[in-house]
């Protein structure tokens, strides 16, 4: 109730009711089969196909999925999401750190299955005290790099490694990560590590002209399987007689790295593109008091060289000259309070061994690998589509369904690729997406085509189309080489351009629905035999002059005349399914509000307001509102046994465009006309 206390005019703002419906994407295609590498079972968006090269790793002979979603980017699709299906037998690479002990700290897993994980590496910078550490992961193949900072060990701590590294929507996409019981302090940290207690507070002070310092130093990695040592027990002069210490652990830190990296630039051809690289890090102790660590890695020196695999760095003392008759100076490792630590790799590859020298070793290792086979399994390839439970997308394409045996070219290697189909049909019933099902490789004619539709075809759903014949493209792998592919990833590159330039309510299909990157057809078909497929709901490919490959067919799986289908095409299966998820979207506001005739009215308003945009655009029959939809929300349909139950019923229909599918031209003479 409004009331006032003072004489005048008091100011409120009334809500309008009006809350926007948006419309839902159309075309955003997923695909789920076989990649080069990049995470199992994980749904991945990408916005090209760079994105996914980044990601998957780019085109492989394995996988027809990574050539369609070439062909869905080259045809005008600008989102996908993938999900990489592991090959039969594929092991994933995994590390086991050991803690300074020595015992298993912290497990290290790559999300992807396959070789590509053994060019993952690992950096770890450590806080012993703190039970806190980082990990940095390298993928050597993408140049994909991730940090991992203030990680910690203890399970009660807000950034405990688990939880931050494994998180499915922020987490890592490259590796996975366990925190052993055993492990009560962190995994000892990659580099060849010092404690720094200054002695005497020799930093800044002045050598005595009888006393000079200098390290030896050895710098190797494996290289090809095999130890290269750049050097070895090498004497390298750091300080001379009389002259002024570094200031501080980063001084000395700095003029060891810059010593040593002079030393490199000497080595004989061919010349190690290496460097040494020097960090200083302080940190509290168990007795609270500061120390600080100097940590060497051996880096390459071009950023677009691999990291080198199992490098390693040794510091030790070096000859410090003195006087006859006066005790010797304290070796330079004692003289500036430094403790050896760990020798380790500056950098781990995940999955692999490494000499173990007098460096610390892993606790454990397994390589990764693509499997005996080199393919999913049809139950890896079903079962991976649960992946696309929390993705938003509207078309599917599983291109790896249909793959040939690798000995016969026209049989199919799963034997029950429709199984495969079945389970992505059931997804996108629930999903209100659609589905692209290519034809396996032996339906390469018109007979053969019929003959699939009509008795091997158990898939049936309006939610889905499927194409006829394969296409022959030209394989950027193999220059010169054209060969055919499933259409199923050009199609749904069709029809995102589509939606986008004219609506989802205009068939894909016509002579502006050319396909690019298409040299012909498998088979170019005659109209004839174009009249027997398309009354059988196989939607054909035809090649023309001028217009190229043009998609000829606009028909869902029940499409056929003799269905009679009320969604016989798909322009009106997928108007459908768009109208239905912008108001599923749109009306989650209603969730809870007041079931009454006010609440009826704002959802006939906003509903409406949609309705009639749609209208403007074109997506309906009929020359009025009343003709073209209709939208319903009242006391008539809602009813008082509903209102108990908390339901309220809204009512929207549609008359959908439906494509000029036949065009009849008559034909006749006038006769001569007398005046």
């Amino acid at each position: 109730m409004l009331s006032g206390t003072y004489p005048g005019v008091y100011l409120f703002e009334a809500p309008s009711g009006v809350r926007t419906i948006v419309g839902a994407p159309t075309a955003v295609a997923a695909f789920v089969g076989p990649t080069r590498l990049g995470a199992d079972r994980r749904a991945t968006r990408v916005a090209s196909f760079g994105d996914f090269e980044r990601a998957f790793g780019g085109l492989s002979a394995g996988s027809y999925l990574s050539y369609g979603v070439m062909h869905f980017f080259q045809n005008g699709g600008g989102e996908a999401v993938v999900v990489r299906v592991p090959n039969e037998g594929a092991a994933t690479a995994q590390t086991a750190l050991n803690n300074a002990t020595p015992a298993a700290a912290l497990t290290v897993t790559a999300l992807g299955s396959g070789e590509a994980a053994n060019n993952l590496f690992l950096e770890i910078e450590a806080l012993p005290a703190e039970k806190t550490f980082s990990l940095s992961v390298t993928d050597a193949a993408t140049g994909a790099r991730e940090l991992w900072s203030g990680l910690s060990t203890d399970t009660a701590a807000m950034r405990y490694a688990k939880t931050i590294v494994n998180d499915a929507d922020l987490g890592s996409r490259l590796v996975s990560v366990d925190v052993l019981a055993n492990a009560p302090v962190v995994p000892v940290p990659t580099g060849t590590t010092f404690t720094a207690t200054p002695v005497n507070n020799v930093y800044g002070t002045q050598l005595p002209n009888n006393v000079a310092y200098s390290i030896k130093a050895s710098v190797k990695h494996i290289a090809g399987g095999a130890p290269v040592e750049h050097l070895a027990e090498t004497e390298i002069p750091l300080f001379a007689a009389a002259a002024r210490l570094p200031a501080s652990a980063s001084g000395l830190a700095q003029a060891i790295e810059d010593a040593i990296n002079a030393k490199l630039a000497g080595v004989a051809a061919p010349k190690p593109k290496i460097r040494i690289e020097a960090t200083v890090l302080d940190y509290r102790n168990a007795q609270n008091a500061t120390t600080t660590q100097l940590r060497f890695r051996v880096k390459a020196a071009d950023l677009k060289d691999a990291p080198l695999p199992d490098a390693v760095i040794e510091i030790k003392n070096g000859d410090q000259p003195s006087q006859q008759g006066q005790n010797p100076p304290p070796p330079f490792l004692a003289f500036f309070g430094l403790t050896a630590g760990q020798v380790n790799a500056s950098r781990i590859r995940l999955g692999a061994d490494y000499q173990a020298d007098n460096r610390v070793k892993v606790a454990s290792r397994r390589a990764g690998s693509d499997g005996n086979v080199g393919i999913p399994t049809a139950a890896d390839m079903t079962g991976a589509l649960s992946a696309l439970d929390k993705a938003t997308f509207n078309l599917l394409c599983m291109p790896d369904a249909v793959r040939p045996q690798t000995s016969d070219p026209n049989a199919p290697y799963y034997s029950n690729y429709l199984d495969i189909y079945e389970a992505a049909k059931n997804v996108c019933e629930s999903r209100k997406a659609f589905l692209l099902l290519d034809p396996p490789p032996n339906v390469t004619d018109v007979q053969r085509a019929e003959g699939w539709k009509k008795n091997e075809l158990t898939v049936r759903t309006s939610h889905g189309a499927t194409y006829f014949p394969r296409v022959k493209m030209t394989d950027p792998l193999s220059a010169g080489l054209v060969r055919p592919f499933p259409p199923s990833g050009l199609i749904a590159g069709l029809m995102a351009r589509t939606d986008a330039n004219r609506g989802v309510w205009k068939s894909p299909a016509g002579i502006d629905a050319t396909v690019n990157g298409v040299y012909a057809p498998q088979v170019v078909l005659s109209d004839s035999e174009h009249g027997i497929l398309n009354p059988m709901g196989v939607n054909c490919l035809r090649k023309f002059p001028i217009y190229g490959t043009v998609s000829f067919g606009a028909r869902t799986l029940v499409g056929s005349d003799a269905e009679a289908s009320e969604w016989k095409y798909v322009a009106v299966r997928r108007t459908a399914s768009y109208i239905l998820l912008s108001l599923q979207r749109g009306l989650q506001w209603v969730t809870f509000e007041p079931n009454d005739e006010p609440l009826w009215g704002q959802i006939r308003m906003n509903v409406t307001a949609f309705m009639q945009g749609l209208f403007r655009q074109g997506a309906f029959q009929g020359r009025t509102p009343r003709e073209a939809y209709l939208v319903k929300c009242d006391a008539e349909i809602t009813t008082q046994a509903d209102i108990n139950q908390g339901i309220v019923n809204v009512v929207v229909g549609f008359a959908p465009l439906k494509p000029a599918e036949f065009v009849f031209v008559t034909l006749r003479q006038l006769a001569g006309q007398t005046t």
